[in-house]
């Protein structure tokens, strides 16, 4: 089963919980027009709330039949973003990474070390042979960003 928690000096990354569902609410809302450019599900995220919480309750479930763990970055109180290890339908073994941050935590270098983290979390998993991050070529942030880990990278 992936992690459902993972720190790194001031950064944790952690399960959303059905009590996350206002404030992520309110973060994805003030992050929506810097996401949407780069990922398609802000197109899908005018819901309510309570909707907010059942799509928690779904990733719950997902996760403890050992699917995907959809997870939020914090700094101490504060929602810095989210973060995801997926499982792929279509190839055994390879988990893709998925991240997203808020305008105000981007260029802290927050994303590097949640992809660390996630990409340790994935290849310490017995059947994993590989971890994937995809970006869109016009994503020049995402294009700069370097890791440590032994992510493999692939544009789309």
């Amino acid at each position: 089963m992936l992690p459902e928690r993972m720190q790194d000096d001031g950064l944790v990354l952690r399960r959303w919980v059905i009590r996350d569902a206002e404030a992520l609410h309110a973060v994805i809302a003030e992050s929506a027009s810097h996401l949407r450019p780069w990922v398609t599900w802000v197109e899908d995220e005018n819901i309510s709330i309570e909707q907010r919480g059942t799509f928690i309750a779904d990733r719950e479930r997902e996760w403890q039949a050992g699917g995907s763990v959809l997870l939020g970055m914090f700094v101490g109180e504060r929602i810095a973003g989210g973060c995801s290890l997926n499982v792929r339908a279509d190839t055994t073994g390879v988990l893709e990474i998925g991240y997203w941050l808020h305008p105000a935590f981007r260029g802290h270098g927050l994303a590097t070390r949640a992809a660390r983290l996630l990409t340790e979390a994935a290849l310490a998993e017995p059947d994993v042979r590989a971890v994937e991050i995809r970006h869109d070529k016009a994503n020049t942030a995402r294009c700069r960003r370097k890791s440590s880990s032994e992510a493999r990278s692939a544009s789309e």
